[in-house]
């Protein structure tokens, strides 16, 4: 449901933002391969990377959603390629 969702909203983008957004998610998907050697996994770079990414419409709210961000970019690193591609 979430995939599916975030699909579709990646898929209304601009082509350059898709282009720019598949760009990140591979690299970053590269980056959490590497996990042992660097200690970023998925979760790790959605932490870091989510507030940046997806921001809350409320600054009020920001931190009750950053779970529900912190979620989503990790389900876009992990399934980069049905999502971009």
């Amino acid at each position: 449901m979430m995939l599916s969702r975030i699909r579709d909203l990646v898929g209304s983008l601009p082509p350059m933002h898709r282009a720019t957004l598949a760009v990140i998610l591979r690299h970053l998907s590269k980056v959490a391969s590497r996990h042992e050697d660097n200690k970023m996994t998925v979760h790790n770079l959605a932490i870091v990377l989510a507030p940046g990414m997806l921001r809350a419409p409320d600054e009020a709210n920001a931190l009750r959603e950053l779970n529900v961000q912190t979620k989503v970019v990790e389900v876009m690193i992990e399934h980069f390629k049905e999502i971009c591609e």
